[in-house]
C-alpha cells in the first residue's frame, strides 16, 4: 500500500469517535504514571500538530516588534576603549593622555591584552608596565565568545583596592585609539579588575577615563602626572587643555516589549537560534499554505536588510561589541554565519529575491573560506580550548552548505557538507552506545564528558537536511544514510517511557529537555517519510509528540528549553543549566517538529 495513502486512511479512521479514543488514551497514561503538567488541560493534549504550530507562530508574531529604541552605549565585555577621536581633533606626532583606576579585591597578578595605534606607554601606580612603538591596530577582533585577538600583552602585579593607570599615546595616524582588556585564564571566567574613575571628582564612574590632548610632544605632562600632580587644566602657550570624560555614545537597539515571554533577545536579532525560528516558520507557512506566516518571515528578513548599514556602523565605528545584530559583523564562528543566514538562503531558493543575494554571498564566503578547520577540513573552534569540534556546528554549517549546492549546482558545496558529516561522526560518535559526545578536543585527542541532548539533536537534524538535498548518486550518500540510521538507533534506546529525552541522554537524573526531543521527532519523522528507516519507528515520534505537547501551552508558550550551552567539563554543568520559556534555541526545532508531524497526519 502507498505509504502516504496508508497514513491518510489511518488518519481518517482516527477522526471517527476521536473523543472516545482520546478519553481512553488519557485514562491509560494517567494510570501508567504519565507526568501531566499542571495548567495544561485535556483539550491541550488533543490538539492537532497544525493547531500547535499556529499557536506557537502566532505567539512569536505577537511578540515581534519592528522598531528600535535609543540607548546609552555601555562598556561591554570589560573592554576599555580609549578613542581619542572624541577630542574632535587628531594630529600626528602629538600626545594624548588618559587616566583612571583599577580596583582589585585582593593583591593579584593580572594579564592584559592590547590593540592600539601609535606609540603607547602605560604606567600603573607610577611604574612603567608597557612601552611599545608603532602600533597600527585600529580595531579589535573577537575570535570567539569573549576571546580576542590582541597584538600585545603585559602582566602586572596589582594591589588590593585602588591602582592608578596612566596611558600616554603618541599618534601616528588619523585614528588614535587604544583597546585594553584583562585576559582571564579561561575565556569564560569572570574578570577580576574593575575600572572605576574617581580622579578630580568624588564620583565613582565605572569604565570611564579622563582624557586630554592632543598636546605638542615638546610639552611633557608625564613627570608631574607620575607625581600625582593632576590639575583640572593646563595652559600651554595660548591654548587651554582640560581633562574630559570619554564621550558617551548612544546606539539603536532592537526593541523588546516588556510583555514578551522571552526577554533576552528580540526575535529579529541576527542569531543562530532566531535563524532556526524563521526557518521553522517558513516550513509552517508551506505546510499550512498560510501566506500570513511567509509574509511575516519576508518582513523580518527585509527589516534586517534595511537596517544593515545602521548596525554595521554601530559595530565598527562605535564599537558596540554586543549591540543589536553584532554577530552579523563579528563573523567569527558558524553561529554568526551559516545558521542565521539559513532562512535568507531558503527564501532566495524559492523567490530569487535579489536583495538577499549579497548577504548570502557574504556569509557563504565565511563558511567556505574563513571558518577555522582542522587539517582534514573539519570545522572547529578556538574555544574552550584551541581546535575544539562542537557537535552544534554541524547544524550551523551543513544545512546552509547543502542549499548552496542546490542553488549553484556546484559539487564543492555538496562535497564539503558530506565531508563535515562524515568527519564529525568520526570524531564524536561512540559506536558502543550509539550517541555523540558534545565535543572533541584536538590537544588531547579526546571527547568531552557528556552526551548532551541538543548536541545530538543538532547533528541528526543537520544530517536529515543533507539526506533531503544531497543527490542520491553522490559518493557519500550511502555512508551518510548509515550514519543517520546508526545514530537514530542509539537515540531511540534512551527515550523515556513518556516519550521525552533527557538533557544528558544517558543520565535519567537530568531533566527532560524540550529542544532535543523536538529534534529527534524531526529526524524520526523524516526518516519514516523518506523510507530512510522502517515505518515501525513512527511510534517513537508519535510517543514523543504526545509528550512534547505537554510542554506547549494553548497560548503558544514552549517550556523547558535549555539555555545556550558551552562545552561543559562535568555533568553538573549540564544538569544545572537554566531553562527558559520560548527560548529561540528550541523554538525553531519545535516548529519544524510540528510540520513533520503534520505531514504524518497528526
Amino acid at each position: 500500500m502507498n505509504l502516504h495513502n496508508y497514513h491518510k486512511k489511518n488518519y481518517s479512521m482516527r477522526k471517527v469517535d476521536k473523543n472516545i479514543i482520546y478519553t481512553l488514551f488519557i485514562r491509560i497514561i494517567i494510570l501508567s504514571g504519565f507526568p501531566f503538567n499542571i495548567g495544561y488541560s485535556q483539550n491541550d493534549e488533543i490538539r492537532s500538530a497544525s493547531q500547535v504550530a499556529r499557536q506557537i507562530v502566532d505567539k512569536i508574531i505577537s511578540e515581534s516588534s519592528f522598531e528600535t529604541k535609543t540607548v546609552k552605549l555601555l562598556s561591554e565585555l570589560g573592554m576599555q576603549v580609549l578613542n581619542f577621536d572624541d577630542l574632535n581633533t587628531t594630529q600626528k606626532n602629538y600626545h594624548y593622555y588618559s587616566i583612571t583606576n583599577i580596583y582589585c579585591p585582593s593583591d593579584t597578578s593580572l594579564n592584559f591584552g592590547l590593540n592600539f595605534s601609535g606609540d603607547l606607554e602605560i604606567y600603573i601606580n607610577n611604574k612603567s608596565v608597557f612601552d611599545r612603538k608603532n602600533g597600527n591596530e585600529t580595531f579589535i577582533k573577537e575570535i570567539a565568545y569573549t576571546l580576542f585577538n590582541f597584538s600585545d600583552t603585559f602582566t602586572v602585579d596589582l594591589e588590593k583596592g585602588k591602582n592608578t593607570i596612566l596611558c600616554r599615546l603618541k599618534s601616528n595616524n588619523d585614528q588614535p585609539i587604544v583597546f585594553l582588556r584583562e585576559i582571564p585564564k579561561m575565556a569564560e571566567d569572570e574578570l577580576t579588575a574593575e575600572f572605576k574613575l574617581n580622579i578630580l571628582s568624588n564620583e565613582n564612574l565605572l569604565n570611564q577615563w579622563l582624557i586630554v590632548g592632543p598636546i605638542d610632544q615638546s610639552f611633557n605632562l608625564l613627570p608631574e602626572l607620575l607625581e600625582n600632580k593632576i590639575k583640572d587644566n593646563y595652559v600651554i602657550g595660548d591654548k587651554k587643555y582640560e581633562w574630559k570624560l570619554i564621550e558617551e555614545k548612544s546606539v539603536e537597539e532592537l526593541f523588546i516589549p516588556k510583555i514578551n515571554t522571552y526577554q533576552r533577545e528580540s526575535y529579529l536579532e541576527w542569531h543562530y537560534a532566531n535563524g532556526t525560528v524563521l526557518f521553522g516558520m517558513q516550513e509552517v507557512a508551506k505546510v499550512l499554505h498560510d501566506s500570513k506566516y511567509s509574509d511575516f518571515v519576508d518582513k523580518a528578513l527585509n527589516y534586517t536588510l534595511q537596517n544593515y548599514e545602521l548596525f554595521k556602523k554601530q559595530y565598527f565605528n562605535k564599537f558596540a561589541f554586543r549591540g543589536s545584530n553584532h554577530r552579523m559583523f563579528r563573523k567569527t564562528m558558524l553561529d554568526d554565519t551559516g545558521a542565521p543566514a539559513l532562512p535568507y538562503l531558503q527564501n532566495y531558493l524559492e523567490t530569487k529575491n535579489k536583495n538577499l543575494k549579497y548577504l548570502i554571498d557574504e556569509m557563504c564566503e565565511y563558511v567556505s573560506s574563513q571558518q577555522i578547520r582542522l587539517e582534514d577540513g573539519t570545522f572547529c573552534r578556538p574555544e574552550p580550548i584551541e581546535m575544539t569540534i562542537w557537535a552544534d556546528d554541524l547544524f550551523m554549517s551543513v544545512p546552509f552548505l547543502i542549499r548552496m549546492g542546490k542553488l549553484t549546482n556546484e559539487n564543492k558545496y555538496f562535497d564539503d557538507a558530506s565531508t563535515q558529516v562524515i568527519n564529525f561522526y568520526n570524531y564524536l560518535f561512540d559506536e558502543e552506545i550509539g550517541l555523540c559526545k558534545h565535543a572533541w578536543f584536538s590537544p588531547t585527542n579526546g571527547k568531552s564528558v557528556a552526551y548532551w541532548g541538543r548536541a545530538n539533536g543538532w547533528m541528526l537534524w543537520a544530517v536529515s537536511e543533507v539526506l533531503l538535498y544531497l543527490p542520491k548518486n553522490h559518493a557519500s550518500y550511502s555512508k551518510i544514510l548509515n550514519l543517520f540510521r546508526n545514530h537514530l538507533n542509539g537515540i531511540i534506546k534512551f527515550q523515556e517511557k513518556n516519550g521525552m529525552w533527557h538533557q544528558v541522554l544517558d543520565k535519567p537524573e537530568s531533566f527532560e529537555e524540550t529542544s532535543c526531543t523536538a529534534m529527534y521527532i524531526i529526524a524520526i519523522s523524516r526518516g519514516v517519510q523518506n523510507n530512510w528507516i522502517d515505518t515501525d519507528n513512527k511510534k517513537y515520534a508519535s510517543l514523543a509528540w504526545q509528550s512534547l505537547k505537554t510542554k506547549i501551552s494553548s497560548n503558544g508558550i514552549v517550556k523547558d528549553i535549555c539555555r545556550g550551552t558551552s562545552v561543559g567539563y562535568d555533568y553538573d554543568f549540564y544538569f544545572n543549566r537554566k531553562r527558559f520559556e520560548n527560548d529561540p534555541r528550541g523554538l525553531g526545532a519545535v516548529l519544524t517538529a510540528t510540520t513533520e508531524m503534520i505531514k504524518l497526519g497528526y
